[in-house]
């Protein structure tokens, strides 16, 4: 009896690394807490069903209603400057760090004005209703072995934060290998799970100067011409969890 006891646990063992490949581990976490500003650098991040806690929940808003974006749509209007603001969280509040080194905390009644001043409209942060500010999904993942890739098609180095990622997975090789997850489910951690919705299409923010990096029309020609214009994948949370850096992420088969 022990025997077949222990015969069963092996199967189970094997059943289940069979049906589980690591591909990879999260080498960096990205939080936006204001659409179309620059970032955080996170280790770890809180899922929940709507995405990334904390992630785009603020946006800038026009006053027509619409979004502050890289981008015009029904839903977005392309703001140029806002890539010139960083964001992060101070518990459950944005602060808004300005071009000029002023800091306003998202509850401070001056906030609206010094930003409209700056950009030259008239402007106000929003928090998010009942339509998620995310463009077409919550959480997106880019590959190093994709942007190794790129930089052997552009001739060049390529820095990660043109592609606003919320996560860079750690991957040998040179392919644009997260192409090949789509519909499939990815472990993430221990317990965050995610189905890979889709490929991501690119726009002209990819292009846009920010921070140290300098403009590059190359970037969205070079994926117009080589991968349809996209680049990385988008997820769906399918399990909520906390990620970290450095944890493993496996595809489920």
């Amino acid at each position: 009896m022990p025997t077949v006891v222990g015969t069963h646990e092996v199967l189970c063992t094997s059943q289940m690394s069979a049906a589980m490949t690591m591909v990879g581990r999260v080498r960096t976490l990205w939080r936006y807490p204001v659409k179309s500003m620059l970032g955080e650098d996170c280790e770890s991040l809180e899922l929940n069903q709507r995405g990334i806690v904390g992630d785009r929940l603020f946006a800038i808003r026009d006053q027509a209603g619409k979004l502050g974006s890289g981008k015009n749509s029904d839903r977005f209007k392309l703001i140029t400057g806002l890539l010139d603001f960083r964001s992060h969280l101070d518990d459950d509040v944005p602060v808004v760090s300005f071009p000029d080194g002023r800091q306003f905390r998202g509850d401070d009644e001056h906030l609206d004005a010094a930003i409209s001043e700056i950009l030259r409209e008239p402007l106000k942060l929003a928090l998010e209703d009942d339509v998620p500010h995310h463009d077409d999904s919550p959480v997106h993942l880019i590959s190093s072995a994709s942007l190794d890739w790129l930089a052997i098609q552009l001739g060049s180095r390529v820095d990660e934060r043109r592609f606003r990622p919320n996560l860079v997975v750690e991957i040998p090789g040179q392919t644009l290998i997260e192409n090949d997850w789509l519909q499939r489910e990815l472990l993430i951690g221990r317990n965050s799970r995610f189905l890979v919705k889709s490929r991501t299409t690119r726009c002209r923010m990819t292009t846009l100067a920010q921070d140290d990096l300098h403009a590059d029309d190359r970037v969205l020609s070079e994926l117009a011409r080589k991968s349809q214009s996209s680049f990385g994948v988008y997820l769906e949370v399918l399990e909520a969890g906390t990620i970290r850096v450095d944890d493993p992420v496996t595809l489920l088969d």
